[in-house]
Parts: structure tokens; C-alpha cells; sequence
């Protein structure tokens, strides 16, 4: 690494936490969006997450916060990662039995190696970390990733 130059935390985000950023101009997860805009963060994305926010947002017809999501999004730099397959998901699926829906998270983890996965789910928050055979993932909202941001600074 160069010296004085500080790598940014690489981190998973689950879809529901750029739902709020788009719906709540004051919320963390907009704060958090915003340090991924100033590159403070880079946000590892995939289809999945893509589709479904949209989906949230139109479905429950939140047509200016969909409209402020696809024009922020297209002005953001994030880490493009492919949507995890259907067998890996299936694979998995014991790790969030109750929510299949969360699953993709932890198996995009598992292929992207994130610092974090950022969620505002309590599926995956209860989890509290994600074992890998390398290291832990801690799983966090977006206001605790913002502290332990500030404290590594």
C-alpha cells in the first residue's frame, strides 16, 4: 500500500439498507450511501440487490425515492459482482432458514470477500458475523459500520 493513502472497507450491503437511504434523505444507511459516493467505502453490489430494490421501491410506489436511487446510482463507483447461482443459494440456504431472501447476502459474501455485510435485517444482524474459512464477517446496521468507520480513521 502507498503510504498515507488509506484502502477503503469493501463491504456487502443488503438491499432494505439502500431502500432507506432512497426513502430517508436524514437516515445511516444515506450517510452510508454517501461515503461510498465520496469513496470513503466501496459498496460491492450485485443484480439481485439492483432488482430488488427497485422492486420495494415501485412496489410500495415510491416513485421519487426509485427515481433518486436510479439517478444516485448511476453516479456512484461500486464493485460490480454477478448475482450468486441458484445452486450456491440453495446450498446454503440453512444459514437463514427462515429467510431464503437473505441468503444471497452471505453467499455474495463468501465469493466478494467483504470487510462487512451492512444490513438493517434482523435475519442477518442476528447471525452477527458470517464464518468463512479465511476470517469472520462481522454483520452490522449502518449506524455501527459508520462508528467503526470513524474509529479507524
Amino acid at each position: 500500500m502507498v503510504q498515507g493513502v488509506v484502502a477503503t472497507k469493501r463491504i456487502v450491503i443488503d438491499a432494505n439498507v439502500l431502500f432507506t437511504a432512497s426513502i430517508n434523505s436524514k437516515s445511516t444507511s444515506r450517510e452510508l450511501y454517501r461515503c461510498a459516493t465520496e469513496g470513503r467505502v466501496t459498496l460491492i453490489l450485485c443484480p439481485y440487490t439492483l432488482s430488488e430494490v427497485r422492486y420495494n421501491l415501485s412496489k410500495k410506489n415510491y416513485t421519487q425515492a426509485l427515481d433518486w436511487f436510479d439517478i444516485s446510482l448511476a453516479a456512484l463507483k461500486y464493485e460490480h459482482a454477478p448475482t450468486p447461482s441458484r445452486a450456491e443459494v440453495r446450498k446454503n440456504r440453512s444459514l437463514i432458514p427462515d429467510d431464503p431472501n437473505d441468503v444471497p447476502y452471505l453467499v455474495l459474501a463468501k465469493e466478494t470477500k467483504p470487510d462487512y455485510i451492512v444490513s438493517r435485517d434482523h435475519h442477518l444482524l442476528d447471525l452477527g458475523e458470517y464464518h468463512l474459512s479465511e476470517r469472520d464477517i462481522l454483520i452490522v446496521k449502518p449506524d455501527d459500520f459508520l462508528i467503526l468507520m470513524k474509529t479507524e480513521e
